[in-house]
Order: C-alpha cells, then sequence, then structure tokens
C-alpha cells in the first residue's frame, strides 16, 4: 500500500472521528471535547435508622415557638402560643452520610457529593384558634461538594449553517430527591420530590425540605426512605 493511501486513508478516519464527536459531543462547551464522566445515582434506598426508636417532643405545659419557625412550620403569626401543644418525631438516618460518586469517562471513580448530618423529622401542631390540625416533614442534611467534579453547562444549542442560535437556552442537568413516607410495615404513605438542583465545586450548604401531608396520617409515620434520582453529565474542577 502506497504512503499515499495510507496518509489519505488516516484523513477520512480521522475526519469521521472528528464528525462521531461532534455528534456524540455537540452539547459540550467546545463541541469536541467529550464530557469527562457521569454521576452515579444512589441505587440503595437510604432512610431513617430503623434499628433506633425515634425522638419523641411534646412540651409538658402550653409553650411559644421561637417566631422564626413560624414559616417553617407555617403557623401564623398571631399565634403566639399553644394551648394545645404540638409534638415531632425525629430520626436518626442511615446510612450517614450519603454519598454520591462519579464514574469516569478514562475509568475509575470518584467522590461527587455528600449529604451528611442528616435528620428526619414530622411534626403536628394544632392551632388553638380553629382547632385546625397541620403535619409537616422535615428532611435537612448539609450538602458538600467533593471540590473533584462539577455538574455539566450544556450551552444553547446552534441550528442551521449560519449558526443561528435554537431557541433553548442553556442547561445543567438536574437531579431530584425523592422522599418516601413510610409507615411501621415499610408501606408507601406519600412522597416528596425536591426541585431539581446540580452541583459545583465548592457547594457546602444546608439542604433542607419540608412539605406538608395530611394529618391523618401522623400517628401511622414510622419513618421514610429516600433516594437520589436523574443521573448527571459531569466536568471535572
Amino acid at each position: 500500500m502506497s504512503e499515499y493511501k495510507i496518509g489519505r486513508d488516516f484523513q477520512v478516519l480521522r475526519s469521521r472521528i472528528e464528525h462521531l464527536e461532534s455528534v456524540c459531543c455537540k452539547h459540550s462547551p467546545d463541541g469536541k471535547k467529550r464530557h469527562d464522566g457521569i454521576s452515579v445515582a444512589h441505587d440503595i434506598s437510604a432512610g431513617v435508622a430503623r434499628h433506633h426508636e425515634p425522638l419523641l417532643w411534646k412540651p409538658d405545659r402550653p409553650m411559644q415557638l421561637p417566631p422564626f419557625l413560624y414559616g417553617l412550620f407555617g403557623v401564623p403569626e398571631r399565634l403566639l402560643q399553644f394551648d394545645l401543644r404540638p409534638e415531632s418525631k425525629t430520626w436518626t438516618c442511615h446510612p450517614e452520610p450519603l454519598i454520591l460518586y462519579i464514574n469516569w469517562s478514562a475509568g475509575g471513580g470518584d467522590e461527587f457529593y455528600r449529604l451528611q448530618n442528616q435528620v428526619f423529622s414530622v411534626i403536628r401542631i394544632t392551632e388553638p384558634n380553629s382547632g385546625h390540625v397541620s403535619c409537616t416533614a422535615i428532611y435537612s442534611a448539609r450538602l458538600v461538594a467533593s471540590g473533584k467534579a462539577k455538574s455539566h453547562y450544556f450551552p444553547p444549542r446552534f441550528q442551521g449553517v449560519d449558526g443561528s442560535p435554537a431557541n433553548s437556552p442553556g442547561y445543567y442537568p438536574l437531579s431530584n430527591f425523592r422522599i418516601t413516607l413510610r409507615n411501621a410495615q415499610g408501606a408507601f404513605l406519600g412522597l416528596y420530590i425536591t426541585p431539581g438542583y446540580s452541583i459545583s465545586c465548592q457547594d457546602n450548604y444546608d439542604f433542607v425540605h419540608t412539605w406538608d401531608f395530611n394529618a391523618g396520617l401522623y400517628d401511622l409515620v414510622a419513618g421514610a426512605t429516600w433516594e437520589v434520582t436523574g443521573v448527571q453529565t459531569v466536568d471535572r474542577c
């Protein structure tokens, strides 16, 4: 085979590879670079530590909540003191911390981020003026990025040979946190899904989600399970 033919075949092969990369990775910042890896969804359900009894709380006399808690529990500002005492159940969590990992395209893996100091609670409050009973569930943790990876940013798509932009804006891939209320037998009682979120290299913040649930379920709630859904494309920090 002549050097000319070898060189021509090599150019054809390189052209095909570049074409495939531009098609597969057309959302990357430079249109050529492959994404470094993907996050791995937590495939084992985490949740409350079932072998530990919850911490029960109920004041033994009428009390007043600090005003900064009113918004958290949906309590009217005019409600200064509870004649009908609130109560709550709080669980420690397992595993602790909950760690999300990355599979790198070149092989190997690393920690992506973790949710540490996890606590799950349910609280029941009766408003004395109306007798209305409200129940709130609260998941709280500290989200700490490893500093080794960040969610990949997909810039706006382009269309046409003139490079005119499409109508889709740039975006980050998002994960969701799904929390399921459970009874003592582990049966489903309710579901909450957080808004989508992405990860930056230096993230370190309180990851707190609250939602109201049917007050008739309060005595049945014996804990919760949760999981991260949604695989994120990531780049190295």
